[in-house]
């Protein structure tokens, strides 16, 4: 069997989808399935990593006219590689993205059984940054023409594909209650990654003592909807004037700026470190160093950070919104507050930093909790559901 895995990013580049993508194409060439990947990159070409197969599409960063070529280009380019490659499965990767929009197509017009992750929403990933933030995730899809518009693009996307893979229980309701998509089209598996080389820290010896080392730490895009400035804000409230927030994230200069200015108007400026963007294989070190996870976002499909952190022994403090319910148990894995309840998201962290025992039992129920989204255990799951899709029994 030929997979063709489609991913917006894939390695060097830095993301979540990123490396799930990688790592879900060398646990399918173990097991004897052919895995193909196509991505963007800054030319056309054909590479290999590790034996896998990866097609290239330029990504054309000209000013202006960049996104019209680099679609353009995408379609021509996808239709000869499903033509030469005829893959048995087309799998995309990153949600619901302009990029789904072509592949989804194509896999239809060309009769290859297909697969969508639904994970980032296309409407809300385009036009949360610039909309008010009393706008609910369900009210963005009727806000506006653009959205109105970007809705109807979003449903003519995943009907295309013969599979929805719906990640959390949040995005399977979003995908019948406001998608109008049949349960039937709907297939529900965990976001599932790989969780080898991620050191517990159980391991490590948590001395709550000595509070110079003590850290909450945060690891996200910088998107202004991940309300990363109430986590600097639920700092400035806790009591303990040691602790130290480390953000690691980028790729948005402005919204960093902002940020960093937040902490220095809190005199919070040497107690907020920003460590940027961190490959993958590094950033497992973080959080094996860090004390307590926080999440504080407005929105979240099923992130795969919670995962990590859990699967690394941390205590979680995040939002109720979204997927997050079903990762965390609200007093058991960790606390679910309000989104934008800063005094909430405070008085959690400050249990947490008071109660060293609670906090390793939080810590060790996620690591248990975690191995639910392994990928190695689940990956036979998805290949039964390619088999499904080529026998035409989904």
């Amino acid at each position: 069997m030929k997979v063709c895995l489609i991913s917006s990013m894939y390695p060097p580049r830095i993301s979540g989808p990123s490396t799930q993508t990688r790592h879900f194409a060398l646990f399918l060439k173990e097991l004897g399935v052919t895995p193909i990947v196509v991505t963007f990159g800054e030319r056309d070409e054909v590479s290999y990593d590790e034996g896998i197969k990866v097609y290239y599409l330029h990504s054309h960063e000209e000013p202006v006219i960049g996104p019209f070529l680099q679609y353009i280009n995408a379609f021509f380019r996808l239709w000869k590689i499903f033509g030469h490659e005829g893959p048995n499965v087309v799998h995309h990767q990153t949600g619901v993205d302009y990029l789904s929009v072509i592949s989804g197509f194509l896999a239809k017009r060309m009769g290859i059984p297909s697969i969508i992750k639904y994970a980032g929403d296309l409407v809300w990933e385009r036009l949360s940054p610039n909309s008010s933030n009393s706008l609910t995730y369900e009210e963005i899809f009727s806000s506006s023409l653009e959205a109105r518009f970007l809705t109807l693009l979003e449903r003519f996307t995943l009907n295309n594909f013969t599979i929805i893979w719906a990640i959390s229980s949040f995005q399977k309701k979003s995908l019948t209650d406001i998608h109008n998509i049949p349960e039937e089209k709907i297939v529900s598996l965990p976001n599932s990654i790989c969780l080898d080389g991620i050191k517990t820290r159980e391991s490590i010896k948590d001395n709550t003592n000595n509070n110079n080392s003590f850290e909450i730490l945060t690891v996200c895009r910088f998107a202004k909807w991940k309300r990363i400035d109430n986590a600097i804000l639920a700092l400035s409230k806790l009591e303990n004037n040691n602790i130290k927030l480390r953000i690691i994230g980028g790729e948005n200069s402005v919204l960093e700026q902002e940020l960093r200015n937040l902490a220095k108007s809190l005199g919070l400026s040497q107690r907020v470190i920003f460590s940027g963007s961190i490959s993958p294989t590094e950033i497992g070190s973080h959080f094996s160093k860090s004390n307590i996870f926080l999440l504080p976002t407005a929105h979240e499909p099923c992130a795969i950070v919670l995962i990590e952190a859990m699967a690394a022994g941390l205590p979680i403090v995040t939002t109720n919104v979204g997927g997050n319910p079903d990762l965390v148990t609200d007093g058991q894995e960790g606390f679910l507050v309000e989104p934008g309840d800063v005094d909430g998201m405070a008085r959690k962290l400050q249990f947490f930093i008071e109660n060293p025992e609670l906090r390793l039992r939080a810590g060790r129920l996620g690591t248990e909790k975690a191995e639910r989204y392994s990928l190695k255990k689940n990956i036979h799951q998805f290949i039964d559901l390619y088999n499904g899709l080529v026998r035409g029994s989904l």
